[in-house]
């Protein structure tokens, strides 16, 4: 017989992630992280893929960034190694300190002729007073002063692009100390790269530019402040940009559109429309950890992941904007590399964690024994007309030991972004709902990804359009399902789906509990709080608080919670910048102070990723506490 979930079982979980192929693509690397209880956290360590089998080549180490040397070794960065860059014969297995940098650094990429490309941090000191008697004080000159992840305060630091030479051991930068890096890709001889000159208020039209690595030399294509660009390749003598000439209104209107522009930096050319997110990223499981490479160059072409429906899949393109569908099976493709002969993607399919797929086939198997361990539920497919005319995409999990006729509670698990997706692939936390005897829901609904420009849009209409999409998509699934209890349904979600949860039970008494995560309760506070607030106001509602303030508080579940009945969960952590923990207070007191049932629970040390890389005794504490609040009023 199987066993169940638990709130534990996620220990077991190997998360592959980042496979590279050596340069001559004879060798495969990538990243294995694991939990690991002891110490309460993860070890990250590197395998190499040869002959069929996987060999470790790492023993509980912290990997945090690698690239193949032109020998076939391994240089790699540790989250637990200082600033030092280790050199591993993938031969002997022998591990040396190859370099040493005079910053933290967190990517390393091979260029040329021993040459490397280093993403650091540099911190131009304006944050920290040194000053020894002058005692402890932050001093913040910018927006956003601190930074995601746990970062703190980051004002006036930047995240600067360096080029080291492995010979020398010589470190000289590329860009400049105020410049803040947001991507870069190396192809043909020369390193392309995003971002922007600031040291007050940043900027979301950033600058494109090129250096050629063999002379150094660096020239700026295209000014920021010019348009909005979001990833670029170097295509020969030109490079090719993803981006948009127009000035939307926000995230949810910007197409994707694929530009070549000539290296010296003359006019630009529109080789192909597109209104998908592309890089990937947007697909939402709590069973996945680590990055890799969501761009490369090879041969003739562009490979690059995008979301389509309700899949990432891997795509190419050529500099005439021939566009080809690569690999589009259904599922999510977290990150690849790719050769004249090999393809291989890091991926989740079905209700299998992420493994390594080669030319299409199956080559590693670190998580096959969950499936014959634990009794798991398959996503059932629920597609639903709504009331605005759009098919919404969903999936039903039943509960575990289901039995027809019998009733059940069930929860509703929004997704956040809502520039994200939901997919028929492993989700820890729902299975674990579906263990302990729930039915659970999810979609993806008006403002999700994949769908193009017309679905995803919803600027200026949220909590309206998206709401009234999840409650028609909710009843379409309740008719379909009539086992389900009416009267014992939650609903959850956390980052814009904890901001849609506390949208709810101030909307409808519907809900006999909810769980609000890493939430948002009043836009106009969130603006001027959260990392991403200076720009989300314009993306999401079209204006500011400044310009019209009424707008961003009509759409505040703050200002409606002495309508809340729901008995309501709150989780938040108090190193979560992306949606600060003062929301999560808020809404909290307001609940508080209109007589309703509610507590919350604030993780220490934790931020945004609590539920996917949270140190694992607040990740089992957490899930606990959401198991007993629907335990308590579902059940």
């Amino acid at each position: 017989m199987k066993e169940k979930l638990t709130s534990k079982t996620f220990y077991q979980f190997n998360c592959l992630s980042d496979p590279k192929l050596s340069e001559d693509g004879s060798l495969l690397a990538f990243l294995v992280k694991k939990a690991d209880p002891e110490k309460n956290g993860y070890n990250s360590d590197l395998y190499l893929y040869e002959n069929g089998e996987s060999r470790k080549l790492t023993d509980n180490s912290a990997v945090s960034s690698y690239t193949w040397t032109p020998e076939g070794d391994i240089l790699f960065l540790s989250a637990a190694g200082g600033n030092f860059i280790y050199r591993l014969s993938v031969k002997d297995g022998i591990c040396r300190k190859a370099g040493q940098l005079p910053f933290p650094a967190k990517q390393i990429t091979a260029l040329q002729d021993g040459k490397y490309a280093v993403l650091g941090k540099y911190d131009n000191g304006i944050s920290q007073s040194k000053e020894p008697d002058s005692g402890t004080v932050t001093t913040l000159t910018e927006v956003p002063f601190w930074g995601e992840f746990g970062a703190g305060y980051t004002s006036g630091v930047r995240n600067r692009l360096y080029l080291y030479d492995s010979v020398t051991d010589e470190c000289q930068p590329i860009t400049g100390p105020w410049f803040e890096v947001v991507k870069y890709l190396y192809a043909d001889g020369k390193l392309a790269y995003l971002g922007m000159e600031y040291d007050t208020t940043p900027t979301r039209m950033y600058s494109l530019s090129v250096c050629d690595v063999a002379s150094g030399e660096v020239t700026e294509l295209i000014p920021q402040n010019t348009m909005y660009i979001f990833g670029c390749a170097p295509f020969g003598d030109e490079v090719m940009f993803m981006g948009n000439e127009s000035s939307p209104i926000g995230i949810e209107r910007w197409d994707n559109n694929f530009y070549m522009i000539s290296s010296k930096g003359e006019s630009f050319r529109l080789i192909k429309k597109y209104e998908y997110n592309i890089g990937g990223g947007n697909g939402t499981t709590d069973a996945k950890m680590g990055g890799g490479q969501n761009y490369k160059c090879s041969g003739s072409r562009l490979y690059l992941l995008s979301n389509q429906v309700d899949s990432i899949g891997l795509y190419s393109i050529d500099a005439a904007g021939n566009w080809i569908e690569e690999n589009t099976r259904p599922g999510l493709i977290l990150s690849f590399d790719k050769s004249a002969e090999r393809e291989v993607v890091c991926a989740m399919y079905g209700e299998n964690l992420a493994e390594l797929y080669e030319n299409g086939k199956q080559i590693t198997h670190f998580n096959d024994g969950l499936n014959e361990q634990f009794e798991l539920s398959t996503p059932i497919y629920q597609e639903v007309k709504t009331s605005d005319g759009y098919q919404v995409h969903g999936w039903v999990l039943k509960p575990a030991g289901y039995e027809p006729g019998k009733t059940y509670p069930a929860i509703l698990h929004i997704h956040g972004g809502p520039q994200t997706i939901f997919s028929n692939v492993f989700h820890y936390e729902q299975e674990l709902w579906a263990s302990n005897g729930y039915f659970v829901l999810f979609c993806n609904p008006r403002g999700s990804d994949g769908r193009g420009f017309d679905f995803r849009n919803i600027t200026a209409k949220y909590g309206d359009w998206d709401y009234k999409s999840l409650m028609d998509w909710l009843d379409g699934a309740l008719y379909n399902y009539p086992e389900i209890d009416q009267k014992r349904i939650g609903v959850t979600g956390g980052s814009y789906g904890g901001y849609m949860t506390n949208w709810i039970i101030t909307q409808t008494n519907r809900f006999a509990a909810a769980v609000s995560q890493r939430s948002i309760s009043n836009w106009i506070t969130f603006e001027y709080t959260a990392i991403r607030g200076w720009w989300l106001s314009i993306d999401k509602h079209g204006t500011t608080a400044g310009e019209n303030y009424q707008v961003l508080w009509d759409s505040s579940p703050l200002q409606y919670a002495k309508n809340c009945t729901t008995p309501t969960l709150f989780i938040h952590s108090d190193n979560d910048h992306v949606c600060w923990m003062s929301e999560g207070l808020t809404m909290f007191s307001a609940l508080k102070s209109a007589g309703c049932d509610t507590k919350i629970c604030i993780f220490h040390g934790e931020d945004h990723e609590l539920s996917r890389a949270g140190r694992p005794i607040n990740r089992v504490r957490r899930m606990k506490e959401i198991l007993e609040w629907f335990e308590q009023y579902l059940k």
